[in-house]
Order: structure tokens, then C-alpha cells, then sequence
């Protein structure tokens, strides 16, 4: 600091003749002595003069100028929403009201001073309204944007016009996913509503979710390899049996095993295999799976045979 009060100290010198005397205070530096050329010769201006001229000034150098201090940067006033939309006064950061769809940002602030290349200006949006594309106003993607309520946009100043830089949403999910990008995560926990064990999330026709239990009909008879569950009663109609579809519940019929009626063999004793009306359920002729019975001689009868194929036992539940 002291460093470029000097600078200005030797270029007023330099310019004018001075020397003047310099005072700084509270991060302030001032010319506490100098009659500006604007003002009646031989008479002093006041201090407020000299604080005001330089505030309005600006510092022009080449190269790079250190700035080891903190920046800060000025909240313009507060914009209304319009075809283009007219930039507030004396900031970079700006509040836009108002619903009217924005298609280009002016290119001259407030006060007839152009916007320079490279200036970035933040818009702070208090209602929903439409931003529109062209090429004086660049959106990502080339997409028209909708805004809501808190949303946050930035743009650059480039030659052509505006160009938006990010979307700071409100509730933004992801960042930088494309539409014709498929999202991938290693883990995804939704802690809205009423989760709990057990629950699956689910829409209702207008698309809303919610957390609901899994639902099964009342009466739905199930296989399963323990005891019954809770909300569910053991079936024991089913043991022994098999189901067989048809139009109404309740029909039972056949048996564990089956005999056959034969005729008497040709010799004293023997075994009549591969009954061609036989198959191993006592059903249609043609059953591919044959089976045999030891026939009885003197009541010429065959002996029982089981009908069932090999079985491995589960336990039928029928939900309450």
C-alpha cells in the first residue's frame, strides 16, 4: 500500500509541481491538501472532495497488480425481469423479480458504460420465468431454462453477448449428467417419508411416491421352506397332494397308489409289465412312464403300486 502511494505521490509531483501532503487512515489514502484544476484557482477543496474523486476513479496498469487483500464485491440493485433485461447499478451480484421470459442480458449497465469482455454478473431469481437461447444468449446445452425460486445463474461477458457458465439450482441431483447419460451408483438411500423394513417405494397414478408394505391378496397360497411367516396360515389341505387348476376351489380326487385289473398269465406265475392302459398316474393311455405289478395268481389281480413320482415336501402357507 505504501509502495503505491508513493507511486502517485511522485506522478502528481511529477505532473504538477507539488509536493502535497498525504494522509491515510483506516485503509484510505487521500490528498489532504490539493485545489483540483476543476475548481476556482486558490481555493482548497475539502477532504470529502478528495474521498469522492477517488472512489470514482479507476486503476489502469499493465501486468499484473498484487492484491493481498480480500475481494469484495458489491451487490448491484435489484433488477426487474424483461424481454432484455436491463443490469442493475454499481455490482456484479443482482436480485431479478418479476415473471417476464428473459431472451438477451443488455450489453451497457446502468449509468451508459459498456460491459467489458470477460466480466462475470451472478442472477439471483425470486420467481419462476423462462430464459431463452440464441446466440447473443448462451444456455448449456443449447436448452431454454425454466428457473424457480432461489435459483442462482452465472454468466460471462463475451463478444458476442452472455454466456451462462453454471447452473447453481436449488435442488439440483446431479451435476454435469447429460439426458442421454445412464446414471450409475454404488449405493442409493431414500430417507423421505415412511421408509421401513419390509416397504417398497411405489407411484399412484399422478406419479407421486410413497413407501409402501409389499401386498399380497388375502387367500394367495404359497411354498416355502420353514415355518409360515407372520401375516400367514399353514395350508394343510395340500399335504399329500398336488394342485390341479380349475374353475372353482375345493375339488379333490385322486389316490397314493392304484391296481390294475389283468387277465391270467400264460404260465403258473409270473409279472405282466408295460400295461399299455397304464401309466404311472392312472391317467390317459399312451403314458410314457410305464411301471409293473406283481400279479396275484388266484384272484388274478395285480398288486398296489404308488402313484406318485419323486417328491421333496415344502410347506403350503395361505396368506391371511
Amino acid at each position: 500500500m505504501v509502495e503505491l502511494l508513493n507511486f502517485f505521490k511522485a506522478l502528481i509531483q511529477t505532473a504538477a509541481g507539488g509536493p502535497w501532503d498525504w494522509a491515510i487512515g483506516s485503509g484510505l489514502a487521500v490528498i489532504a491538501a490539493y485545489t483540483w484544476a476543476t475548481k476556482t484557482p486558490g481555493v482548497t477543496t475539502l477532504a470529502a472532495d478528495h474521498v469522492n474523486k477517488l472512489q470514482s476513479e479507476k486503476l489502469d496498469r499493465d501486468g499484473q497488480i498484487p492484491a493481498n487483500g480480500v475481494q469484495q464485491w458489491k451487490q448491484g440493485s435489484s433488477v426487474v425481469a424483461a424481454a432484455t433485461l436491463e443490469l442493475g447499478s454499481g455490482g456484479n451480484l443482482f436480485n431479478v423479480t418479476g415473471t417476464t421470459t428473459i431472451s438477451a442480458i443488455s450489453q451497457v449497465a446502468v449509468g451508459g458504460a459498456g460491459v467489458q469482455s470477460g466480466t462475470i454478473i451472478r442472477l439471483v431469481f425470486s420467481e419462476a420465468l423462462t430464459i431463452v437461447h440464441s446466440a447473443a444468449l448462451i444456455l448449456p446445452e443449447g436448452e431454454n431454462i425454466t428457473t424457480t425460486a432461489g435459483m442462482v445463474l452465472s454468466f460471462v461477458k463475451i463478444s458476442s453477448g452472455w454466456r451462462c457458465i453454471n447452473r447453481a439450482l436449488k435442488k439440483e441431483v446431479i451435476s454435469g449428467l447429460k439426458k442421454t447419460e445412464t446414471p450409475e451408483f454404488a449405493g442409493v438411500k431414500i430417507t423421505g417419508g415412511t421408509p421401513a423394513a419390509g416397504k417398497v417405494l411405489t407411484s399412484d397414478a399422478a406419479g407421486s411416491g410413497s413407501w409402501q408394505p409389499v401386498s399380497m391378496l388375502s387367500g394367495m397360497i404359497a411354498m416355502f421352506d420353514g415355518d409360515c411367516p407372520a401375516g400367514w396360515t399353514r395350508f394343510s389341505a395340500l399335504d399329500g397332494r398336488v394342485p390341479q387348476g380349475g374353475a372353482t376351489y375345493g375339488a379333490t380326487g385322486g389316490a397314493g397308489s392304484h391296481t390294475h385289473d389283468v387277465d391270467p398269465p400264460a404260465t403258473d406265475t409270473g409279472t405282466e409289465t408295460g400295461l399299455t392302459t397304464a401309466g404311472c398316474f392312472d391317467t390317459t393311455a399312451g403314458s410314457l412312464k410305464f411301471h409293473k405289478h406283481v400279479v396275484d395268481i388266484p384272484l388274478f389281480s395285480s398288486g398296489s403300486s404308488s402313484s406318485w413320482p419323486p417328491y421333496l415336501t415344502v410347506v403350503f402357507c395361505k396368506k391371511d
